[in-house]
């Protein structure tokens, strides 16, 4: 029984612990010395024995986590219990002890895992201390192994159930392995190794481990001892005190929040792939959603600028060192390390990734531009390349835009990482007299044929690309510059909408049905001719056909050279139409295509002129004809 002093002390110590608690997150905090547990042992023993939880639970608490920190061994652990409060145990007070450790535990909000089997109560104590000091030694020896052959990915230790055949291979000690394979030792292992992976690839520092919360006091100085892949000397870091009141208190926040990362403002730009921020001249600042996750070490802030990963412990010094440099492409992270933050093995951390380019070092268009000059863009850094733009005088430093071209593309490249993104180019018209108002037929038609001469982007400025359909026109003119065969899909769907813009449709699609043998379909298309500047070249179309069929002529003209100038014709072609309105007009042409031949073949087969000079040079080509309907029914008598 205890004397009257005793019992007034144990309910001192009692509120002393109860007051500790409430302001603690981690028991392990709070671990006893070797002579405080036999000092406290003692009187603990008589209220146990009396079966008087309630008036020492707090007591109870941490004489149980401190128990395990120093004793927990291949012996177990209620033998060590029993031995310093002097009871003799069995498995009834095992289980009354640990039901109301249990209980006390989650009722105080200690108690992340629940458990059952033989292990429950042992498993709820040592899911407050982590690996015990006497384990200490052969954990470090497991970690060290593991990460010589791996360094730390969820693939690594691929399952709970891969790291129990781990630690059999290894004759790891069943005291240990029952600990190490319970949900809270797997999930302070998982912890350890990927602390110890960061610390090995100079991600974080020894002073950064020592801010890490959760571990009990000295657990580190004692783990380094063993662990030989990094020399650790107490003397030469800057660590914090043992026991540190920040790292231990218990916080009013919550530790299941997440700290997310944004921007202040909007990017300028987006990368091609959607990943990536862009800013240019100005990089905003950098909001933290709960912060204080970041403030209390719950979470640690991480940045990778090309040279590898490291922890961002002040986000404004990072920030006026990026807007010094010319160029920058990275990423910044958060990654929880607190031991009791449920997000700790949650993968993947989503990074903010992000380029900045120095307005300092690159000029880049982003004004708007007179459309009649060239844009001069400077930039003093090889980090960037301009595609689309031309380098200016052999200068490195500057490049040209040409006029009318409506965006660049920038490819970005620093040190590791690469991006792109597309640069919008602003232009603006000056307003100007219409030249088709003005009836100056040359000075309309010459600007359109610029347009599509110019072999430089799609921007175009010319009055007939501005009419209804009048871009699509000169787009199909452009294709059949290049012999792109998706001109014609594209002069099939213009619509007569304008005189101008059907006249120069018919002129090239009437060419592109002659030159396929499609003699019948230029009737259809001229059929409906709107008489414009043109209509020497297009009435030489509609009396090619006639010609061929026997029909009666339209009355033309020679085209005029100017006429011809007009108009962005490939040279074979200009020859070709030029050739079959002098045959039509009974000049004599140099040199000809089958489809000349076809027509004076088909004259002289008019004029019945049996000696038909045409005839075996035309079977000779035959098959060099294109295919079409009218070719087998056309020169059908030439197989006669």
């Amino acid at each position: 029984m205890l004397e009257l002093k005793e019992y007034r002390r144990i309910m001192d110590i009692e509120r002393e612990y109860k007051g500790r608690i409430e302001n603690t997150s981690y028991l392990n905090s709070l671990i006893l010395t070797e002579d405080e547990i036999w000092d406290i042992g003692k009187y603990l023993g008589y209220f146990i024995s009396n079966n008087d939880f309630k008036r020492i639970e707090n007591v109870l608490l941490v004489y149980s986590v401190s128990i395990a920190y120093h004793y927990y061994d291949d012996t177990g652990y209620w033998p060590h219990f029993y031995k310093y409060c002097g009871l003799t145990g069995n498995i009834v007070y095992n289980e009354e002890i640990g039901q109301v450790i249990e209980f006390v535990l989650m009722n105080k909000g200690y108690l992340e895992f629940n458990r059952v089997g033989p292990f429950r109560y042992v498993g709820a104590i040592l899911e407050q201390t982590g690996i015990t000091k006497r384990s200490i030694p052969i954990f470090a020896e497991i970690v060290r192994t593991t990460l010589g052959k791996n360094s730390y990915r969820r693939n690594d230790i691929k399952s709970k159930t891969d790291f129990k055949y781990y630690l059999e291979s290894i004759n790891c000690p069943d005291y240990l392995k029952k600990y190490l394979i319970d949900e809270s030792g797997w999930k302070f292992t998982i912890q350890v190794f990927k602390i110890m992976d960061y610390l090995n690839k100079k991600i974080l520092t020894i002073e950064d481990i020592f801010e890490i919360r959760g571990f009990y006091p000295g657990f580190w100085e004692e783990f380094f001892k063993y662990f030989h892949l990094y020399k650790f000397d107490k003397r030469k870091v800057n660590i914090s005190p043992i026991i540190d009141r920040g790292k231990t208190e218990k916080q009013v926040f919550d530790f299941n929040k997440e700290l997310t990362l944004r921007w202040a403002s909007k990017p300028d730009y987006m990368s091609e792939d959607g990943k990536y921020n862009i800013f240019y001249s100005k990089l905003p600042e950098l909001n933290i959603e709960n912060k204080y996750l970041l403030d209390n070490k719950i979470y640690f802030l991480f940045y990778d600028i090309g040279s590898g990963p490291q922890r961002l412990k002040d986000v404004d010094r990072l920030m006026n060192y990026i807007k010094e440099e010319p160029c920058t492409i990275g990423k910044i992270w958060a990654e929880p390390f607190d031991r009791r933050n449920t997000k700790f093995d949650t993968e993947p951390f989503k990074p903010l990734k992000f380029c900045y380019i120095s307005k300092k070092h690159t000029k880049l268009p982003i004004s708007k531009y007179k459309d009649e000059k060239d844009i001069i863009l400077e930039s003093n850094t090889d980090k960037l390349e301009f595609i689309g733009c031309f380098k200016y005088k052999d200068n490195p430093n500057f490049y040209m835009i040409p006029k009318g071209l409506e965006k660049i593309k920038i490819k970005v490249k620093h040190y590791k990482y690469s991006t792109s993104f597309i640069l919008p180019i602003k232009w603006i018209s000056e307003p100007r007299t219409s030249l088709r108002k003005a009836n100056n037929k040359e000075g309309l038609y010459e600007e359109w044929k610029e347009d599509v001469l110019n072999k430089r982007g799609m921007f175009f400025k010319s009055e007939i690309a501005s009419l209804p359909e009048g871009k699509n026109l000169t787009r199909a003119w452009k294709l059949y510059r290049n012999n792109n065969i998706k001109a014609i899909g594209i002069l099939k769907n213009i619509k007569g909408v304008d005189k101008i813009v059907d006249e120069l449709k018919q002129i090239l699609i009437c060419l592109l049905y002659l030159k396929n043998f499609r003699i019948n379909i230029i009737e259809d298309e001229i059929g409906r001719y709107a008489e414009g500047n043109f209509a020497d070249i297009l009435l030489t179309y509609k009396n090619y056909r006639s010609i061929i069929y026997g029909d009666k002529l339209i009355s033309s003209s020679l085209i005029k050279e100017d006429v011809f100038n007009l108009i962005p014709f490939l040279k074979e072609d200009k020859e070709l139409i030029k050739n079959i309105n002098y045959i039509i007009h009974n000049k004599k042409i140099d040199n000809y295509s089958w489809v000349e031949l076809v027509l004076m073949y088909k004259i002289e087969v008019k004029e019945g002129n049996r000696n038909n000079i045409y005839r075996d040079e035309l079977k000779r080509i035959y098959k060099y004809i294109p295919d079409s309907p009218e070719k087998g029914e056309l020169l059908k008598d030439l197989h006669k």
